[in-house]
């Protein structure tokens, strides 16, 4: 991407030198956000295998369960976690690539998700380096924001003595890092974000290229995080109007406002490239039974408002001294990252279904003017790199707490992220020996990770994308304790094998186990066939 003409560096650092620096401590950080796998993977005792996911591994297995539907060449998406998914939709679009690929290249699904998350996290944290370059004239506050993009966080852990968790330790779309831990999709949809911002600010690259990045990423963000589209274009409105307030004096009208047309053409271009996606995600979850069941129960509610501030922490703090006292703060480029985190902050506390959702990549427009801040008082005699240092020395342990959580709870074989060897080859004799789309009752664990293994439905394995989820996992438990003609209430609702393991034990004893035939068994799981009447 090319840079602003406003731009400046160190007399020492060329600009080639200055992204081959970007580069090197963006593959260090994404570096960073790999390592606890590895070391959660290492960690994990005799008997069992490390599941791949330290973070929401519900997700994570639901994300691997659309993988595999691409890998058997599926470009229709079929809710797995529902007994009657209906017909076959167009969504979930990259995962179901990314099954394609997987495919192709003859990889397994989980290192073909990891190797997406790796480059997607990459390719964040340079859109972050790109962004700055355009938005901020200083190199001291560019590279002073980009390092706390790259591994800085909030003060999340001090409230963890009083109960109070910050949202950088519970919600992964608000710290750059803690998101390209998470999942394959966080860090993509955070670029494409940095990327149509890119477009807006941008004026040295040619008026088209940049249309065309703006529709490109915004189709990317429609496809995999649709509704956060929301945030650049109230945010680039919010910013016109103050642009052209801002440049009214002297000036006729007609010509201000002219002037902010190539701002205009960018978020044309973008609502050009989603609006057909977003009018058909928002006419099928309405008129798709499964999809409208997961559509109103997938509820993400804002998180407390100490809860957001402690988990910016320190960063917010030095963005809102850069808005009070920075004059470099009034320049077009910060004026955008203001009304950017603005219009993200008014989304989360907003009345709908899908608050948290907006706080994917507030954190970046809040490092950059974190760090005209930090350059500002670094000008008035306070020493920058003590400074900085403190800042993310004091955002350090959040970003530690999330990841020796996971790698903890591998070490100590926590069932959440580790998978039996039993269990798993239970799962793969379903896989090699079951008709396709077959419907299997399990428990809520093994409901939701069969999908990802097995080419199979279950009735119940995720509480947003089962359909009337808690009636599903009511109908779990009560055929785990069904009595007397049992086996003719799983003919009812059309099971055709039945797993029963250590969790399935743990909810009854159903009169079903004396009739049915065991087709499998291993360790502590069994697998039962129902035979059709």
């Amino acid at each position: 991407m090319a840079g602003s003409t406003k731009a400046t560096y160190n007399a020492s650092m060329s600009r080639s030198q200055s992204w081959a620096l970007a580069a090197a401590l963006s593959l260090t950080a994404a570096g960073c956000a790999l390592a606890p796998y590895w070391l959660a993977a290492g960690r994990v005792g005799q008997g069992a295998s490390f599941s791949g996911f330290l973070i929401n591994p519900q997700d994570g297995f639901s994300y691997l369960a659309k993988m595999r539907q691409g890998a058997l060449g599926a470009w229709g998406f079929l809710l797995p976690y529902a007994s009657a998914p209906g017909e076959p939709v167009l969504l979930f679009v990259y995962y179901l690539a990314l099954g394609h690929l997987a495919r192709l290249l003859g990889m397994p699904l989980l290192y073909t998700y990891h190797a997406a998350r790796l480059l997607g996290t990459l390719l964040m944290f340079l859109a972050a380096y790109a962004l700055l370059e355009v938005c901020l004239e200083q190199a001291r506050a560019r590279w002073a924001a980009y390092v706390l993009i790259l591994f800085g966080s909030g003060l999340g852990w001090l409230g963890l003595p009083f109960g109070i968790w910050g949202n950088d330790l519970l919600v992964p779309e608000a710290i750059p890092w803690f998101a390209g831990m998470t999942n394959a999709h966080f860090p993509l949809a955070c670029a494409a974000l940095l990327g149509i911002f890119y477009a807006l600010l941008d004026r040295q690259t040619a008026q088209s290229r940049r249309a065309m990045l703006a529709a490109g990423c915004s189709l990317v963000l429609a496809v995999v995080q649709p509704f956060v589209l929301l945030v650049p274009l109230l945010a680039a409105a919010g910013w016109g109007v103050v642009e052209i307030w801002r440049q009214r004096r002297g000036r006729p009208l007609v010509e201000v406002v002219r002037g902010q047309l190539d701002a205009a053409s960018m978020v044309g271009a973008a609502l050009l490239a989603s609006l057909p996606v977003l009018l058909y995600d928002l006419w099928i979850t309405q008129v798709h039974p499964a999809l409208r069941s997961w559509s109103a129960q997938n509820r993400t509610p804002a998180p407390p408002v100490l809860e957001t501030l402690l988990g910016f922490g320190l960063p917010l703090l030095m963005a809102g001294f850069a808005l009070w006292r920075s004059p470099e703060s009034r320049a077009p480029g910060p004026r955008l990252l203001a009304a950017w985190f603005a219009a993200g902050l008014l989304m989360v506390y907003l009345p709908f279904s899908l608050q948290r959702r907006m706080l994917l990549g507030l954190y970046f427009p809040l490092a950059g003017l974190a760090g005209l801040g930090l350059a500002w008082l670094s000008e008035r005699g306070l020493r920058f790199v003590p400074a900085l240092g403190l800042v993310l020395a004091l955002g350090l342990p959040s970003n530690l707490a999330v990841a020796a959580a996971g790698v903890t709870a591998a070490a100590r074989m926590d069932p959440a992220v580790t998978i039996r060897d039993d269990e798993l080859r239970s799962y793969r004799w379903l896989e090699a020996h079951a008709t396709r789309r077959a419907l299997v009752l399990a428990g809520p664990t093994g409901g939701n990770r069969l999908p990802a293994f097995a080419d199979v439905r279950v009735l119940y394995g995720h509480p947003f994308e089962s359909p009337e989820a808690e009636m599903a996992k009511s109908l779990v438990a009560a055929l785990y304790g069904a009595g007397e003609g049992s086996e003719q209430l799983l003919r009812v609702h059309q099971i055709d094998y039945a797993l029963y393991g250590p969790e399935e034990q743990s909810l009854g004893s159903p009169a079903w186990l004396d009739t049915l035939r065991p087709v499998y068994r291993v360790g502590e799981f069994t697998l039962y066939q129902v035979p059709e009447q």
